[in-house]
C-alpha cells in the first residue's frame, strides 16, 4: 500500500472518529434538552394540581402532590423569599437567616441553569414561583457521555497502536526473511566468482584489473555478511566509527557517479569515536546515505560533507550534500517503506537504515535539515561505548 493511500486511510478513520464523537455529543445534548422539557412539563402539571387542591375546600392533598417531586424545588414569593423547599440539604424547618441566604443562592443557580420558574397564581395579581433543578440527572448524563467518549477514544488508541505494533512486527519479520534469503542466494554465485578469480590470477598474475575485481568481490562478500546480520540479536561491540566511515569513504570515492558530475567528499572527524555497534551494518547505512547524497546532486559541482563528533551520550555522524533538497512532504515520508523520490527507486534504503540504527543499535537517524535547492543533512546518533578506554583515552 502506498504511503499516500495509508495517509488518506488514516485521515479518513480520524474524520470518521470525529464525526462519531460529534454524533454522540449531539445525541446527548438533545437528550439533555428532552430531559429538561419533560421535567418542566411534569412540574407544571404538579403545580397545577397543587394549586387546585390548595384553593379547594380540602387543601391537605396539596402536600401529597408535592411529595411526588424527586428533584430539588424551592417555592418562593414574588420577592424571591423562600417559603418552602424540598430535596435539598437544608432541613424544611430551618428558617434561619443563614439558611434563607443559602436558599436564595440556590434559586439564583437554578434560574441560571435555564430553568425558568413556574408561576403559581394564588389569586388575582398574587404569585408564587417554583424554582427547580434537574441538573443532577443532567450531570450524570454528561458524565456518562464523556466516559463513553473516553472509552471509545481509549479503545481506538489501543486498537491503533496494537495494529501498528502487529504491522511493524510483521514488516520486520518480512524484511529479516527477505535479507536472509538474499544472503543465501548471494552465497553460491559469490563462491563461483571467487573460484574463477583464482583461475584468472594464476593465468594472468600481473593483470592489474584483477585486483579491482577482487576488491569488488570482497565487497559483495561484505554485503552478504550485512544481509546475514539483519535481525540477529548479536552483541554489539565497541568499535571506532571513524575507521568504519573512512573505509566506506575510500571505497565510495572511486565509485560515485562521475558522468557530468564532479563530486567532492569532505571528511571531518577526530582520530576516534568509540560506539556500541556492528561495523558492517553501520557501514551499510553510511554507504546508503552517501549514495543518496550523490543521487540528490544534479549539478556539475557537488559536495558531500561527512562530519563525525560526539555528544555526552552519542557518537554522531552528519552527512550533508548540496543537492536538490526535499519538500516538507518528502521529509515526512523519507523513511517510509516503499517511498522514493527516484524514478527507479525501491524505497527501501532509508527504511532499512532506520531499522538498523533504531532497532539494532538503539540510536536515531533523522533529517535535521533540508532546503529545496540547497541540500540536506542526515544525522545518525549511536550510543557511545561506556568502556574506560573510550571515556579516558578517546575523549
Amino acid at each position: 500500500m502506498k504511503p499516500t493511500t495509508i495517509t488518506n486511510l488514516r485521515a479518513g478513520l480520524f474524520i470518521c472518529g470525529i464525526l462519531l464523537i460529534a454524533a454522540i455529543l449531539l445525541f446527548s445534548f438533545r437528550l439533555m434538552d428532552e430531559i429538561r422539557s419533560v421535567t418542566r412539563k411534569q412540574l407544571t402539571l404538579i403545580v397545577e394540581r397543587y394549586r387546585d387542591f390548595l384553593l379547594s375546600d380540602n387543601p391537605e392533598p396539596a402536600l401529597k402532590i408535592i411529595e411526588q417531586i424527586d428533584f430539588p424545588i424551592i417555592l418562593a414569593d414574588a420577592n424571591g423569599t423562600p417559603l418552602f423547599w424540598k430535596n435539598l440539604s437544608i432541613a424544611s424547618n430551618n428558617r434561619s437567616p443563614e439558611a434563607i441566604q443559602i436558599l436564595k443562592k440556590y434559586i439564583k443557580r437554578f434560574d441560571e441553569q435555564g430553568n425558568t420558574p413556574i408561576a403559581l397564581e394564588l389569586s388575582h395579581g398574587v404569585y408564587q414561583y417554583f424554582h427547580y433543578s434537574n441538573e443532577e440527572l443532567i450531570s450524570q448524563l454528561k458524565l456518562l457521555t464523556w466516559l463513553g467518549i473516553g472509552a471509545f477514544v481509549l479503545l481506538a488508541l489501543v486498537g491503533y497502536y496494537g495494529l501498528t505494533a502487529v504491522r511493524l512486527s510483521e514488516s520486520r519479520a518480512i524484511w529479516i526473511g527477505f535479507a536472509r534469503e538474499t544472503a543465501h542466494q548471494f552465497g553460491t554465485p559469490i563462491s563461483g566468482l571467487m573460484g574463477w578469480l583464482e583461475l584468472l590470477q594464476e593465468k594472468y598474475p600481473n593483470e592489474p584489473i584483477l585486483s579491482e575485481i577482487e576488491k569488488d568481490i570482497n565487497r559483495l562478500r561484505n554485503i552478504l555478511n550485512r544481509f546475514s546480520a539483519m535481525g540477529r540479536d548479536e552483541e554489539l561491540i565497541d568499535a571506532n566509527v571513524v575507521e568504519v566511515a573512512q573505509e566506506i569513504l575510500n571505497y565510495m570515492e572511486r565509485r560515485l557517479p562521475q558522468k557530468s558530475k564532479n563530486i567532492q567528499i569532505v571528511f571531518d572527524a577526530p582520530s576516534a569515536v568509540y560506539v556500541k555497534m556492528r561495523p558492517e551494518l553501520v557501514g551499510w547505512v553510511l554507504e546508503n546515505l552517501l549514495r543518496n547524497a550523490a543521487d540528490a546532486i544534479q549539478h556539475s559541482h557537488g559536495k558531500i560533507e561527512v562530519k563525525i563528533y560526539r555528544s555526552e551520550k552519542y557518537g554522531i555522524i552528519d552527512v550533508s550534500d548540496n543537492g536538490k533538497g526535499m519538500t516538507a512532504f518528502e521529509k515526512s515520508h523519507a523513511f517510509r517503506t516503499g517511498y522514493s523520490t527516484k524514478t527507479k527507486g525501491w524505497g527501501v534504503g532509508l527504511s532499512l537504515s532506520k531499522r538498523i540504527i533504531q532497532d539494532q543499535h538503539h540510536g536515531r537517524i533523522d533529517i535535521v535539515k533540508s532546503v529545496v535547492g540547497e541540500g540536506s543533512t542526515f544525522r545518525i546518533e549511536i550510543p557511545l561505548s561506556k568502556s574506560t578506554e573510550n571515556s579516558e583515552e578517546h575523549s
